[in-house]
Order: C-alpha cells, then sequence, then structure tokens
C-alpha cells in the first residue's frame, strides 16, 4: 500500500522527512551561537587581563608605597619626639631643674647624678647659665634621632655666648631618652686650607668628638700629574693649652681628592689650632685656625 505524500505550504525542500528550515531562521541561529562564543572568550581575557594588572599594582603598592609611607611616618615620629625631649631638657635646665633634666638622660653609669650633670655642663660649656637654644635640624636613624643645636649661655665675663652641641634621642626600654654613652657629635669646620707649593693642599673639613677622642677630617688633594709620599704630623694645640699631636703618612696619587681621618686618641676640649708639618717632599710647616662654624 503506497503512503500519500503531503506537501507542505511554503515549504523549499520537498523531500520526504526532512523539516524544512528557512535559509534565515538557519543564519540566525548559526551566528547567535558565534555571538555567544565570541562574548564568552572576550570575558575570560578580561579577567585574565585585569587580574594580572591588579596583581602588578599590589605588587608595586607593596614594594614601594607602603614602606615610603611607613619612612615617613616613623621619621616625623622620630622628630617630634627628639625635638620634644630636647626641648623639655633645655627648658629644664634654664629654670635649673636639675633633677627633673636628669630623669630625661639615659646613661649606662649607675652612678651619674646632678652633680655629674653640671659637670658635664661645665666641661661642655664653661657654664650652667643656659639661656636658650636652637635645634638646626634632625638625622634619623631606625631607632634615634641625632638632634644638632646651638646653645645659648652666659660665661664667667656675664657674655652671652653661642655653642652647637648635638644629642643622641634613643629608644631605650625605659621609653624615648637622650643618651650620652657612645655618642659621636660631628661638627663643620670654618674653612681653612694649607697649600703646600704647587704639589697639593690640605683642608680642615670637620670635627667629630668620639669616646675615642677627637677626630679631625681633612681632605687631602693633589693637583700635579705625580705622585709622592706625605710624611709628617699634626699637632692639635688646645684652648686649655694643652697639646696633642698625630702622625700623618700617607702616598698621594696624581690628580687625586680624598677624605683622610686623623684620630688624636684621648683627647678632649676645644681645639684651637691645627699645626701641618710636612718634612716630604718639602720641610713646611702651615697653621690652621680650628673654629666650629655656627
Amino acid at each position: 500500500m503506497k503512503k500519500s505524500i503531503k506537501f507542505v505550504e511554503n515549504a523549499k525542500y520537498q523531500n520526504p522527512g526532512v523539516i524544512p528550515v528557512e535559509d534565515n531562521q538557519e543564519t540566525e541561529f548559526v551566528d547567535a551561537n558565534e555571538e555567544s562564543e565570541g562574548e564568552s572568550n572576550f570575558s575570560f581575557s578580561t579577567i585574565i587581563c585585569y587580574g594580572f594588572i591588579i596583581m602588578l599594582i599590589i605588587a608595586v603598592v607593596y614594594k614601594f608605597i607602603f614602606p615610603t609611607i611607613d619612612s615617613i611616618q616613623a621619621n616625623l615620629s622620630h622628630q617630634k619626639i627628639g625635638k620634644s625631649i630636647v626641648s623639655s631638657y633645655f627648658n629644664l635646665l634654664e629654670n635649673t631643674k636639675y633633677s627633673d633634666a636628669l630623669k630625661l638622660i639615659d646613661t649606662s653609669d649607675s652612678q651619674y647624678s646632678i652633680n655629674s650633670l653640671i659637670n658635664n655642663l661645665e666641661s661642655e660649656l664653661g657654664s650652667t647659665n643656659i639661656v636658650g637654644y636652637n635645634v638646626l635640624d634632625v638625622v634619623e636613624n631606625q631607632d634615634s634621632s641625632i638632634v644638632n643645636t646651638i646653645v645659648s649661655y652666659v660665661d664667667k665675663t656675664g657674655t652671652v655666648q653661642k655653642k652647637s652641641q648635638s644629642f643622641s634621642v634613643k629608644d631605650t626600654p625605659k621609653g624615648w631618652k637622650i643618651t650620652i654613652d657612645g655618642l659621636v657629635k660631628n661638627f663643620k669646620l670654618e674653612p681653612s686650607v694649607a697649600t703646600f707649593g704647587s704639589g697639593f693642599k690640605i683642608t680642615l673639613q670637620e670635627i667629630e668628638y668620639c669616646t675615642e677622642g677627637i677626630n679631625l677630617k681633612l681632605n687631602i688633594k693633589n693637583q700635579t700629574y705625580k705622585k709622592f709620599n706625605i710624611d709628617g704630623v699634626i699637632d692639635m694645640n688646645m684652648s686649655n693649652g694643652s697639646r696633642f699631636s698625630q702622625p700623618i703618612n700617607t702616598v698621594l696619587k696624581s690628580k687625586v681628592s680624598y677624605e683622610h681621618n686623623i684620630l688624636f686618641k684621648g683627647s678632649s676640649g676645644e681645639p684651637n689650632q691645627a699645626v701641618i708639618k710636612i718634612v716630604s717632599p718639602e720641610n713646611q710647616t702651615r697653621t690652621l685656625s680650628v673654629k666650629i662654624s655656627k
């Protein structure tokens, strides 16, 4: 028995068993799939890209910005602490409140007392009559601050004098305090140059007070194209009449300029002259004034 074929209206294909589909419908179906797949690929790539950028920004912030912020905050904190403690210290000294000033000092010497504090002022300033001070700058370290000041005081003749002083303010187990143990004090000197012939110059640059004694920092400059040996001695004359000597032996290369340190062990006080005697290559003597720059 033959099956009858039923014609479907508007059908493009008349093959039996095939559902006619319009061309535009098939095209729309394929295009929709392609568009969906493209959107999926674009979203995945964008997520990866954004994630990489975010991770990079976090790494940069962690590496550079956060340490900088911490450093700035620490410096501000140290400066504030250092200045405030030194300010309180001088205010107490001006009002002769030595017992309260002593509480701001940290020292390993258990015998350090009010008399020790007064003697320290006498040895460094020649007076306990403090009338003012000025903070020049604060040098920051990780757990300490070096506060450089100019101290005003009245000497024995009744004249107001000024002198540079540096204070180390440290973070101790008992809190932030002024420490006097092992403190190195550096002061710039007034320009003073010794010229030896046309060969080289010696310039006094800085004076350093430390536990070992007094250290003079020099700059030695050779302007010639030949090298030669320097053999001599430097005498440091103190304001109280005492004198300390140290040899200077070095080899100067041609066209060179470098720093040289002369440590006068066991010395203390206030130097006023440096007498430089060079016996090689020529016998020459130069006297330079040692004056702290205000």
